[in-house]
């Protein structure tokens, strides 16, 4: 079970590694993008176009609607993403990642990659090459080859 103590940035990777994964370097990465939301419904939609808008557009958005009292998971799923609801978290955005990474991330392979967005954050459509200079992506494609 993967688990997150703290978030710091806005837009993180966290490597979710399998030891029992037969041949992840066979496979290509799945890229799959968490965004935390309470109450995010005036900007969810927004963040999920320039999701999808990436010239390598994430496999999966699942947006995690923690404790929301708005339209939030209609809105996100009306843009596209799945959605998972927290049960009962009282850990605010560490909380609510850590549930859903337990259940949507119990079983993974070596070639899932996730990345962390808040839900009133957007990004540039070439993000992944412009995050840091290199191809973000790529970098855990070489790194993964290699162990």
């Amino acid at each position: 079970m993967a688990t997150l103590e703290t978030v710091r940035d806005t837009t993180a990777l966290v490597r979710l590694p399998d030891p029992d994964a037969t041949d992840p370097v066979a496979k290509p990465l799945r890229l799959t993008v968490l965004v935390p939301a309470h109450d995010e419904s005036a900007t969810i939609a927004a963040t999920l176009e320039s999701l999808w808008a990436q010239e390598r557009p994430p496999e999966r958005v699942v947006v995690v609607a923690d404790n929301c009292t708005d339209d939030t998971a209609d809105v996100a799923r009306r843009g596209g993403a799945d959605v998972f609801t927290t049960v009962g978290n009282s850990g605010k955005k560490a909380g609510a990642l850590n549930q859903a990474l337990a259940e949507r991330f119990a079983h993974v392979d070596g070639r899932d990659v996730v990345m962390i967005m808040d839900a009133d954050s957007v990004i540039v459509p070439r993000f992944e090459l412009a995050s840091g200079g290199r191809n973000t992506l790529s970098f855990f494609q070489d790194r993964h080859a290699r162990t």
